[in-house]
């Protein structure tokens, strides 16, 4: 343990020594660079008295900008995380906006950034002095250039006013617009890198804690440092750099040591007119395109590797590939790379053929699998054909899978839209032994099967139901053991009034054994009814649910009964509930009784939050003796300064049900979460994530990606996150899930904004039934929570 604490030790000191000299150096640079510029006109603090009248007012003069004008918002940070979608180039003849009127003279007032306006005629005098010359006219960018730099007016050259003429203030205070002015975000050392577009950096501290007492007591505690430096620039697109150390003991085991991670993203690189080039180097996913991937039942995952990946965009094609060695992210601070065995190389492209057709490949070879791996060498193809009409509202996708000894798969999805119904359909087959990348990426194999989803939607009712078929041991291989297995469901949803709605599901599963080894039967039925009113208090939830096995290893019947109320209380969520579960078996009969409550609070305008999940239970029966179970979940968020974010988040579980070496036991967790983040940015404020809605103020989003195993839609505390998930906003900036699923945008422009997350992490059979985009709105010093409750598929 000493030799593990002098090595962190050790790193720290040097990664703070490196992170101390790049600031010299970049200081150095920026106050050199800063000094060949000229310097800014002075204005004088007292306007002398004025004999003579004014002259009208003449025309203003129009300068070019250095960039085609848009509207007065806020410069676009293009991304925020190593995967990242660019924004689309915005076009380089948008008109420019009309010429601003001049203002009267005012006293200087407050505010954080100022907007020069050009200056009115002076007044008449003997010898006037001459009128000034238009700026040059400038070249213009390229089309792609006009995503990443904001629009700057390049000012006329400054003249020296005649005698007893009065000079007016020129500068009016707007509030979001404009040029900068010097701020808590800006030090004085950083003022040259504004002139290459707005950046930020962030530094930030992590601590994790974790301790198990029971039958077997164990502890786990981990800390780490990460480093993250974000600079968009005219001419060579959005440049990310992320750096991470770790280091990690646990008690009784082997202590894991240090890792690190190191990753350079590069977005919007414009090669020419036509092209642009995304990088990513060190710790990176190497993605398969989406076309290829994504599919309404099936999904390729995408495999984490230490290397390169680069992607090339033009118009409706793009083309990329990617090298490095295989690994897998863990830890609870910062995710750090883990090398497990093999490398990869692979080459990839899509193309719109069509404003319906579309295609897509994905070519990968794995080398050096076999070592701690029960995947050898191989080669793996992947494409897809996609269809879509918008007008018939018919789509469809055929995808395909090959390996380089036979092995292949082919699976095919389809949707139509007839009036108010949305059907979807599809079916696959995949051989035994079909493999992808390698044992922590691999794909479901050794199955064949149809399915069937059917969505109708009325003005105050709406109906889903589905089946589908699946066979295992296709090949009646006789030393495997092979199932067929017919799943169907159904679920009615009627809103009686505004205030009142109920909706019921119910579930057929049956088993038979297949081909090969036997297997015991089994058929589950399940009903389950919810009710919802909303009452002037708030909304009450009434869930009554029996699900009956008969069959298989162990018969059973479960019953459950929920009450939740969210109560309606102004800037507070609060939410109260209590569950009641049966389990009755032939041996014996569980129970199971939980209380729980849920509050969310802000206040300071939005600087401090408070999350608690409360919930205390008896459990009894069995052979486990009766006792109590309790859980307390605290989270606190706290915006100590402008620059400086605070969270902590405090968890203690007692008494609650693991099994050890396939027994069932009680045990006490406890575990302690700390982060401490500084971040500056420049440009006069910190860069905005996600596109401006045209209106005033900032505020946040946040939320978590869990597996709902209760689908309840809230996450409980025995509910796991799910890490390393990457979260879209407005599709031009994203983030990873931290190591508990969460995730947080800020500082996020007030308005209308759109989420969507990818679940290449996600394993299967865990998804959402909806992966569209959502729509959020943000509320300025306000904080917008957006949770992904995943469930099981066609469950």
């Amino acid at each position: 343990m000493d030799r593990n604490k002098g090595t962190w030790s050790s790193l720290v000191a040097g990664l703070l020594f490196t992170g101390a000299m790049i600031g010299l150096l970049l200081l150095a640079f920026c106050q050199i660079s800063g000094g060949k510029r000229d310097p800014e006109p002075k204005t004088s603090a007292k306007a002398p008295t004025v004999h003579a009248p004014l002259k009208p007012p003449e025309p203003l003069q129009e300068t070019r900008p250095a960039t085609p004008p848009t509207a007065s918002v806020a410069p676009q940070q293009r991304s925020v995380s190593s995967a990242s979608v660019p924004s689309p180039p915005v076009p380089a003849s948008s008109p420019p906006p009309p010429a601003p009127k001049p203002a009267p003279a005012a006293p200087p007032q407050s505010a954080s950034i100022v907007v020069a306006q050009a200056k009115p005629p002076l007044p008449a005098a003997a010898n006037p002095p001459p009128t000034p010359e238009p700026a040059p006219e400038l070249a213009q960018p390229r089309l792609d250039e006009t995503a990443e730099v904001a629009p700057q007016a390049v000012p006329p050259e400054p003249q020296a006013p005649a005698e007893n003429a009065l000079v007016p203030y020129i500068d009016q205070l707007i509030e979001g617009v404009g040029p900068k002015q010097p701020s808590s975000l800006e030090p004085r050392g950083v003022k040259g890198l504004a002139r290459y577009g707005p950046g930020s950096f962030g530094l930030e501290y992590r601590y994790f804690r974790s301790k198990t007492r029971g039958d077997t007591n164990r502890s786990i505690m981990e800390h780490g440092l990460g480093v993250t430096l974000r600079q968009s620039t005219p001419n060579f697109g959005h440049i990310d750099l992320q750096a991470a150390a770790t280091d990690q003991s646990q008690n009784p085991g082997p202590d894991v040591g240090t890792g690190d991670t190191l990753r350079l993203i590069q977005t919007g690189l414009p090669l020419n007119q036509n092209w642009l080039m995304d990088n990513r180097l060190g710790q990176v996913f190497a993605a398969t395109p989406a076309i290829v991937a994504s599919s309404y039942r099936f999904r390729l995952p995408a495999a984490t590797v230490e290397g390169l990946a680069t992607r090339l965009r033009h118009g409706n094609t793009t083309v990329g590939a990617a090298v490095g060695d295989l690994g897998i992210l863990r830890g609870r601070t910062f995710p750090v790379f883990e090398r497990t065995a093999g490398s990869i190389t692979g080459v990839a492209a899509t193309h719109r053929f069509s404003p319906n057709w579309s295609g897509g490949l994905q070519f990968w070879d794995v080398s050096d699998a076999a070592v701690g791996n029960t995947i050898a060498n191989h080669t793996s193809l992947a494409g897809a054909l996609e269809y879509g009409d918008n007008v018939s509202r018919q789509s469809g996708q055929l995808h395909f899978l090959s390996n380089n000894d036979g092995k292949a798969g082919i699976w095919l999805d389809g949707e139509s839209v007839p009036g108010f119904w949305q059907h979807n359909y599809g079916a696959l087959r995949l051989d035994p032994d079909l493999v992808w990348i390698d044992d922590t990426y691999s794909v479901p194999n050794d199955r064949q099967g149809a399915y069937w989803n059917g969505i109708f939607r009325a003005f105050r009712w709406s109906v889903r139901a589905g089946a589908d078929y699946l066979e295992t041991n296709i090949d009646n291989d006789p030393t495997v053991t092979g199932r067929k297995t017919t799943n169907s469901f159904a679920n009615l949803t009627y809103r009686f009034s505004q205030r009142t709605a109920v909706d019921t599901a119910l579930r057929f599963v049956n088993q038979r054994p297949g081909a090969g080894q036997p297997s015991p039967k089994e058929d589950i039925t399940g009903v389950r009814t919810t009710v919802n009113h909303r009452f002037r208090n708030g909304t009450s939830f009434w869930t009554v649910g029996v699900t009956d096995s008969d069959g298989g290893s162990d018969p059973n019947t479960v019953s459950e009964f929920i009450w939740d109320h969210e109560w309606r209380i102004p800037l507070t969520r609060l939410r109260t509930g209590i569950e009641y579960q049966r389990d009755e078996r032939s041996a014996e009969t569980l129970s199971e009784t939980i209380f729980r409550v849920i509050a969310n609070r802000s206040f300071a305008g939005g600087r401090f939050g408070l999350n608690a999940i409360v919930t205390a239970g008896v459990a009894g029966g069995g052979t486990i003796e009766e006792g109590r179970t309790s859980s307390l979940s605290l989270s606190f968020d706290w915006r100590v300064a402008r620059a400086w974010q605070l969270q902590l988040d405090l968890n203690q579980n007692r008494n609650v049900a693991e099994l050890v070496s396939g027994r069932e036991t009680r045990v006490t967790q406890r575990s302690a979460f700390l982060s401490v983040r500084y971040e500056l940015g420049w440009s006069g404020q910190r860069a905005t994530v996600g596109r401006s809605a045209g209106k005033q103020g900032q505020g946040h989003i946040s939320g978590t990606v869990f597996l709902d195993a209760n689908r309840n839609g809230i996450q409980e505390p025995d509910e796991a996150g799910v890490p390393n998930v990457t979260v879209y906003l407005d599709r031009g900036f994203s983030i990873v899930t931290d190591g508990r699923g969460r995730y947080e945008f800020w500082p996020v422009p007030a308005g209308d904004h759109m989420l969507l997350v990818t679940l290449d992490n996600v394993p299967l059979p865990w998804g959402l039934t909806d992966e569209s985009s959502r729509k959020i709105t943000v509320v300025p010093r306000g904080t917008s929570q957006v949770d992904y409750a995943l469930t099981k598929i066609n469950e």
